[in-house]
């Protein structure tokens, strides 16, 4: 159990160095975009805390996502799709950042 909660969190880990990725890629060029991934997958805060059970690195992800998507909206001004992202992913937030108990 605590096993598959754990290789959650990584994967929501791995989610937002890719996002990272993704974003460093389109403000600056495919070349920043692989350094951004190496710097966020070597960042030793998002990878002890994508180790753990905890909600840390989805709400980091979550808000992480909202801005971009928020971003891109802006960017775009027609996609109707980043238009409604950002207030379905942040809204993910609030229920994530809190812990039963």
């Amino acid at each position: 159990m605590l096993a598959t909660a754990r290789i959650a969190n990584l994967l929501l880990g791995a989610l937002l160095v890719l996002l990272v990725g993704v974003w460093a890629g389109r403000l600056w060029g495919a070349s920043a975009g692989i350094v951004a991934i190496a710097l966020a997958a070597l960042e030793p805060n998002l990878v002890a805390h994508s180790s753990l059970v905890t909600t840390d690195a989805a709400v980091t992800l979550f808000v992480f996502a909202t801005l971009y998507l928020l971003w891109e909206h802006v960017r775009s001004g027609s996609s109707w799709l980043c238009a409604a992202a950002p207030p379905c992913s942040s809204g993910s937030v609030p229920g994530r950042s809190w812990q039963a108990g």
